[in-house]
């Protein structure tokens, strides 16, 4: 989901860094510096623009049932960088966990707090343990749930390849994602 969020938003492809993989708004644009010079890539201050404030999309490299304490430090490692760039201590981020939502039908959106039960997701269950008293969301993307609850099948199911269908409703599930993203970031959540 967040691959496909980036490339939609333009965003710097997926590259290493807070201790997995990072990918964060194209801070340059095309501007126009002379006759001869033609175009050329400025950040946004040289264009004078306004920054407008991002999200930070960050993949854990680690398994995905000991994921939290990746999270945790990415989390703390981006948070001081931006406390250092503003020279504010007192900044707080807003960390969102986007994941898979057995429970929920294909492609649909859900919204919780992340100290919300877990029901068996173990990379949640990860985090929870890790974050301590952060306060943190959860965005799940329904996967739907194979009629069997035996183990050695819904663990086939989650880990089985995705088809192109269900690759189309994931996709258009984006939208509400961002959505999702838009009202935590504007603290409507």
């Amino acid at each position: 989901m967040l691959q496909h969020l980036a490339a939609r938003k333009s965003y710097k492809p997926f590259t290493k860094g807070l201790s997995g993989l990072v990918s964060r708004p194209d801070t340059s644009r095309l501007a126009f510096v002379g006759v001869i010079q033609g175009f050329r890539r400025v950040n946004d201050k040289q264009a004078n623009v306004d920054m407008v404030e991002d999200w930070t999309f960050w993949q854990s490299t680690s398994l995905m049932n000991v994921s939290g304490r990746a999270v945790g430090r990415a989390y703390n490692e981006w948070l001081k960088g931006i406390r250092s760039q503003y020279g504010d201590n007192t900044l707080e981020g807003r960390l969102v966990v986007v994941h898979d939502e057995l429970e929920s039908q294909l492609g649909k959106v859900t919204v919780k707090d992340g100290s919300a039960s877990a029901k068996g997701h173990n990379g949640l269950k990860s985090c929870q343990a890790s974050l301590g008293k952060t306060n943190w969301w959860r965005v799940g993307v329904g996967i739907g749930r194979p009629e069997s609850r035996e183990p050695d099948v819904v663990s086939r199911y989650v880990l089985s390849k995705v088809s192109a269908k269900e690759l189309d409703v994931l996709q258009r599930s984006g939208v509400g994602v961002v959505d999702a993203l838009e009202k935590i970031a504007a603290g409507q959540r």
